[in-house]
C-alpha cells in the first residue's frame, strides 16, 4: 500500500464526501500546516494542530486564563489530555494507569477549587478536554466514576453549557448539529 500524499479534510455537511487534496491542491496561506484542523487568523497567522489553534483562540476570546500561570496550566491541562487520548488503548489495559490520569484531572479541579479546569472562570482548557473526556468518562464503571466526583460534576457542567450555548445559537437562526 503506498503512503497517502495531500490531506483528507473533514467533511463540510454530513453525509458529503470527505475531499482529498494534493499538496499542490492546498491554498498558499496553509503552508507549513499538513492537514486539518487549520485556521488563518485576522492577522494572517496560520496555524495547524488543535491545541495551538486553542490556545491562541482562548487568549483572542480571553478564554485563557487571568494570569501567566493560569495559561501554563492550560497548557498543561491540554497536554495531559492528549496524552490520555494518544494512550487510551494501553489505559484500556492498565485500569491502574487510567484511574491515575482520572485523579490528576480530579486533583486539577481541586486546585482550581471552581467547578472549572483552570483558574476561577471558564477557559479554553475546558473546551479542549470536554469532549475528548465525554466518551472515556463514561467507559469507566459507576463505581469508578464516582472516584472522581469533580470531574464527574464537571462532564454535567460542561454538558449543560454546550446545551444552552446550542440553544441560544439555534434561537439566533444559526444552523447547528
Amino acid at each position: 500500500r503506498q503512503p497517502q500524499t495531500g490531506t483528507r479534510a473533514p467533511p463540510p455537511h454530513p453525509g458529503r464526501a470527505r475531499a482529498t487534496k494534493a499538496p499542490e491542491q492546498l491554498p498558499p496561506y496553509a503552508y507549513p500546516c499538513f492537514s486539518p484542523p487549520m485556521v488563518r487568523m485576522p492577522d494572517g497567522l496560520v496555524l495547524a494542530q488543535t491545541p495551538a489553534i486553542m490556545s491562541t483562540l482562548g487568549r483572542a476570546l480571553d478564554l485563557g486564563g487571568v494570569s501567566a500561570h493560569d495559561e501554563s496550566r492550560c497548557q498543561m491541562v491540554m497536554m495531559n489530555v492528549q496524552d490520555i487520548v494518544g494512550e487510551w488503548a494501553r489505559l484500556r489495559e492498565n485500569k491502574g494507569r487510567m484511574l491515575k490520569w482520572f485523579d490528576v484531572l480530579e486533583q486539577e479541579l481541586a486546585t482550581a477549587n471552581s467547578g472549572y479546569l483552570v483558574g476561577r472562570r471558564l477557559t479554553y482548557a475546558d473546551y479542549f478536554a470536554y469532549p475528548a473526556l465525554c466518551p472515556r468518562f463514561e467507559e469507566l464503571g459507576e463505581a469508578d466514576r464516582e472516584l472522581f466526583p469533580k470531574l464527574g460534576n464537571f462532564m454535567e457542567m460542561m454538558k449543560d453549557l454546550l446545551r444552552v450555548s446550542k440553544e441560544k445559537l439555534v434561537a439566533k437562526g444559526y444552523p447547528v448539529q
